[in-house]
């Protein structure tokens, strides 16, 4: 027997119809229940003060890892809380939601798993700091730069900061010392100095002069003054830090930034334009191949000295040799060797551990205590 109904009213007394309807037109106290409630994600996290200041650290030093903000500002023993920190900072903490204020990169390209993680600005980090009144230059901003850089300039700049950093807590180890300024070599590059020379040529090829000009870049710059009880003025001291990871095999590039540098010294000079009438070192750190070419760069220096009769101005160079950090894994004994440089601030810059061409002794890079 046909329906007495039309097809769309049979359809409307079908429990599952009756069922869709009301979840659709759940607009009614008593229907509300029937609405899926909306996931609310968590909440970001919100910067503190302290993170400004580490964000800071990282302008500061354009790249870094956590062991050197761990030397920085924190203890010795607080490394796993230092990489907590940069991975929220960097958005890669799930339990802690937030912006990429940092982008982080490996050491080695092309790397997976536990490798050394370097942190730089990221966009949301440069306009921040920018709008807080901090020094933005255009290499903070070129991320694809920094994000396609090799390891070789990779590892050299984390060696400059080591040796930065060493200089910025050596007050911490000896208070009458201050560390008045200081440079990285990216803020060096902005502005080079150019010191023009005539320059001695060998006898073996027929002896004369030749005019050079050349471009001088350190890797660094530490302006460090000491304060005597008795003394009404300080004293000052300018270190200009050359990382060497024994790279370098090109024996005339090496000896023309030696008679460059000399040059660049002189009363009146360069380097007095840059910073003043100062005392001054220029110091060789070798980070690889050990004592071998530790020796190797004092022996060539010696030789450009004599060649261009500039021995009077020795006292000007100084060579050093710095280890890397080495620790002992727990479980299986075995040595481990990390990137980073052991440099203890008293010992680098107090003791006596950097060699003067033609001196067997070795003399410390600052005051003796």
């Amino acid at each position: 027997m046909q329906s007495q109904f039309p097809m769309h009213a049979q359809l409307a007394l079908l429990p599952w119809v009756e069922d869709m309807a009301r979840k659709k037109h759940a607009d009614t106290a008593i229907d509300v229940y029937t609405r899926t409630p909306k996931k609310r994600g968590k909440p970001r996290y919100q910067l503190r003060a302290h993170d400004i200041e580490n964000l800071n650290h990282v302008r500061e030093y354009y790249l870094l890892t956590a062991w050197q903000l761990q030397n920085l500002r924190f203890s010795e023993n607080s490394l796993p809380y230092v990489q907590l920190r940069l991975q929220t900072l960097s958005g890669n903490n799930p339990k802690e939601p937030a912006e990429a204020y940092l982008r982080r990169r490996g050491l080695y390209p092309g790397s997976f798993g536990n490798t050394v993680q370097l942190y730089y600005l990221g966009t949301p980090a440069i306009n921040l700091l920018g709008q807080q009144g901090f020094p933005i230059t255009t290499r903070h901003k070129r991320l694809d730069k920094l994000q396609e850089l090799s390891f070789p300039p990779l590892i050299h700049a984390l060696n400059v900061n080591d040796v930065l950093i060493a200089g910025r807590n050596l007050p911490k180890a000896a208070p009458d010392i201050r560390l008045e300024s200081w440079q990285h070599d990216f803020d060096l590059q902005i502005n080079p100095a150019y010191v023009e020379f005539e320059r001695r040529l060998p006898q073996q090829t027929g002896g004369g002069v030749q005019s050079e000009r050349v471009k001088i870049v350190p890797d660094g710059m530490l302006d460090f003054r000491l304060k005597l009880a008795n003394a009404d003025k300080e004293r000052r001291r300018i270190l200009l830090p050359e990382v060497d990871r024994g790279t370098e095999t090109n024996i005339e590039t090496f000896k023309q930034k030696i008679r460059a540098y000399v040059h660049y010294s002189l009363p009146g000079g360069a380097f007095e334009e840059q910073f003043g009438r100062a005392n001054k070192r220029v110091v060789w750190i070798v980070t690889k191949g050990g004592q071998n070419r530790l020796y190797t760069l004092r022996k060539w220096c010696e030789e450009e000295l004599a060649e261009q009769e500039l021995d009077h101005e020795y006292n000007l160079f100084r060579f050093t040799l710095v280890e890397q950090v080495r620790t002992v894994e727990k479980h299986t004994g075995k040595e481990k060797i990390s990137e980073e440089l052991a440099i203890d601030p008293y010992t680098f810059f107090l003791t006596p551990i950097a060699f003067l061409p033609y001196h067997k002794d070795p003399d410390t890079l600052l005051w003796k205590p």
